[in-house]
This record gives structure tokens, sequence and C-alpha cells, in this order.
């Protein structure tokens, strides 16, 4: 049921705490796991992938030895081929898992597969598994710490994108993607959508507004690109609004002045390390009026990140 009030935060930890359940085949009593954490972060490998090709490839540098930029052609092409192996072996368990269901079950294990899912999504999944044996011990039943185990060998995850579309479903933006109509969309797709508000002005930032990473000229990333969250803290004004107050935050005179925010600001993505959340720091990036950016620095990170702020149609009222 959607959540109109739900926050990008208590969202991201319903992640961090999948509720697995088991039904064993013999009949047995009926369990419940609890506390099984999303940990990684995974983008699908295109399918236009061929592993032979690359290899191909990479043979074809070696030839005549290698030059610095061979070299570093082909550790780029080794990492893909390991990328796409990996997705292969996520392709044939999902497989296994997927027979004999209905059309909407195996549509959302290809979800989970794809790293697009709803919390209740990767519960589904851990639960078929479970029943199928895949998480047991030795000649036993599984236990938290063995479907732990199976969902971080797996290899399944989240990506920037998938965590976002899941959100914004979860909070009833958008519908819940389905078999016949996917609604979830692209990290720079979001930034592109019809009907979105770009905020420009850190003060006028509310929780839940899109965070999208731009080039130098303040254009959308071609191909993968990055997004996040806006999750506060700050003071709620109300609470079916949603907003809030970045503490410490310098707007300069007449407004023309995008404004900085010393930590107050904190947002949610998922990133190479997982499921993130944190303070971030936000500064002028490119304040001119066509194309303005911010440039932000999060969880510690060294990097300045150059991003826009925007907010989908359906918040717009919020």
């Amino acid at each position: 049921m959607a959540d109109p009030n739900l926050t990008p935060l208590q969202f991201l930890q319903r992640y961090q705490n999948l509720k697995v359940n088991y039904f064993p085949s013999d009949g047995g009593a009926f369990q419940q796991f609890t506390g099984i954490k999303l940990r990684r972060y995974y983008i699908n490998s295109s399918r236009k992938v061929v592993i032979k090709d690359l290899e191909d490839r990479i043979a074809a540098n070696k030839v005549d030895g290698l030059t610095k930029d061979e070299r570093r052609e082909n550790r780029r092409l080794e990492g893909k081929i390991a990328h796409k192996k990996q997705s292969n072996k996520m392709q044939e368990l999902v497989s296994k898992l997927k027979k004999g269901r209905t059309k909407d079950v195996r549509f959302t294990l290809q979800e989970v597969r794809y790293g697009k899912g709803l919390p209740e999504d990767y519960e589904l999944f851990l639960g078929l598994a479970a029943a199928a044996g895949m998480c047991d011990v030795g000649n036993g039943p599984p236990t938290r710490q063995s479907i732990q185990k199976f969902l971080d060998d797996s290899m399944m995850g989240i990506d920037c994108s998938g965590y976002v579309s899941a959100y914004y479903a979860a909070r009833g933006g958008i519908p819940e993607s389905t078999i016949d109509k996917v609604t979830r969309k692209g990290a720079s797709s979001w930034g592109e959508r019809r009907g979105n508000k770009k905020i420009t002005r850190v003060q006028d930032i509310r929780m839940g507004d899109c965070l999208v990473k731009v080039q130098r000229n303040g254009k959308l990333m071609p191909g993968i690109g990055h997004i996040m969250l806006a999750a506060g803290p700050g003071r709620a004004d109300s609470s079916p609004t949603m907003e809030f107050k970045p503490l410490n935050v310098n707007s300069g005179k007449g407004g023309e002045y995008m404004g900085e925010s010393r930590g107050a600001l904190y947002i949610c993505e998922s990133r190479g390390g997982g499921l993130k959340h944190g303070p971030a720091y936000f500064k002028d990036g490119f304040p001119n009026k066509r194309s303005p950016y911010f440039m932000i620095r999060r969880h510690g990170l060294a990097q300045w990140l150059r991003c826009i702020v925007v907010r989908p149609n359906f918040m717009t009222n919020r």
C-alpha cells in the first residue's frame, strides 16, 4: 500500500531489514527470518556484450606486444567479461526460480535480477530460494545467516535509478512497474522527465527531490548517469507536505545566489558501495540562469559531483 509520507531514509532502511517467509516443502512449521540486508549495488550487463567478441579483442591487442593504451583497454575488457559472466550466473539462478511461476512472479524475479526491485520483490526472491533449498545448511533448514550469505553470494543488488523509481512507486507517485507497463526510469531520464520543476536554490530543496548527475556544461549525462534523493534532515514544517528547511544555509542577496549547505542536507542513494545515506555539502557549480547546477560532496568522499536538483511533477504540490 502506497505511503505518501514515506521518506527516502525510511524506504532505504526497508532494504536493510528484509523479511523472508519460509514454508518448508515437507509441511513443517512456517518460519520468518528478519534483518536480511541488501548490501550490493548492481547494474545489469548489456545483452549486446558477447564474451567471445571481447576475448578476441583482447587477443588481438596482445599481438606484437601491448602498448600502454592496449593494456588499459584490456583491463577494461576483462572487467566487462567478469561482469557478463556474473550476469549470466544470476540469470541462470533466476531462471530456475521462474519455472512453473505465474507471469507476474516471473516479471518480479526479473526486476530483482535487473537491480530494479522493491523491498518486497527481494523478499519474494529470497522466499522462493529458501523454499527451493538454495539456502539450506547442510541437510538442515535455512537460517538467517545462510539466507544472508545466499543473497550476498548471488550478487543481487539495486542500482541508483532502481532505488529512486521504487521509492516513488512506494510513495504512490508512480504506479509500480508491471509486465504490461514498465514505469521505472533510468537516472538521466528522471532528470529530463516532462513536468519536472528544476530547483536552483539550496533553501528550496525538499524531501524526495532528485539529484541527477550532469556534465560540466550542465547537460545530463549520456548513458547510465547517476541519481540520488534528498532525504533531510532539517526542521519539518508540516508532516503531510514532507517539507524541511535546511539548516546553516547561506542564500546570498536577491535570490540570485544558489546557496551553500554545510552538511545540513542529507541524501540517500545506491552507489558502488551499496545503499548509502548521510550528509551532503552543496555549493555553486555553474550558476547561470539557463543551466544552473550544484556541486555536492557526500558520505565523506573527497570528490565534488555536479548535479541538478529536480522535483517530479507528482511532487510539485508538496
